[in-house]
């Protein structure tokens, strides 16, 4: 088991592929987080390191970055760091969270602090559930 064989149950498309819709980026994002709890990164022969944005096979240096390069939601909606009031506009976890919606004491935050998912996965369901109800109210 490795890096490879997480990817190919948990991110098997890379996040600009999954960046097409509201919708698709909210359900790559929630398979890639499900992929983050202890079990599942066990299964897979990977570890996850406090206050990293990584996550690690045991027995080398391969390794797997959770960021915004890997984030289908930030593919779709992230627009410059230097303009934070725009930078992340429409994003569903910035609309719940305010500007940042991954930044200081967010779900991604605590994740990197605690290596727990369930916060970001909660709020990816959620926003699933809005996102759903939104385009069935069309």
């Amino acid at each position: 088991m490795s890096i490879e064989t997480w990817k190919n149950e948990f991110y098997p498309v890379s996040a600009r592929q999954a960046a097409g819709s509201t919708l698709k980026a909210l359900e790559h994002s929630l398979r890639k987080w499900e992929g983050l709890r202890k079990m599942n990164l066990k299964k897979h022969g990977l570890i996850s390191m406090h206050c990293s944005a990584e996550i690690f096979e045991k027995d080398s240096s391969a390794h797997f970055n959770i960021t915004t390069t890997t984030c289908a939601l930030c593919e779709r909606f992230f627009a410059s760091p230097s303009h934070r009031e725009s930078c992340c506009k429409g994003c569903p976890l910035s609309i719940r969270k305010g500007a940042f919606g991954c930044g200081k004491d967010s779900a991604y935050d605590m994740w990197t602090l605690t290596g727990n998912p369930t916060r970001m996965i909660n709020k990816l369901r959620k926003a699933i559930a809005a996102e759903k109800a939104r385009l069935n109210a069309r």
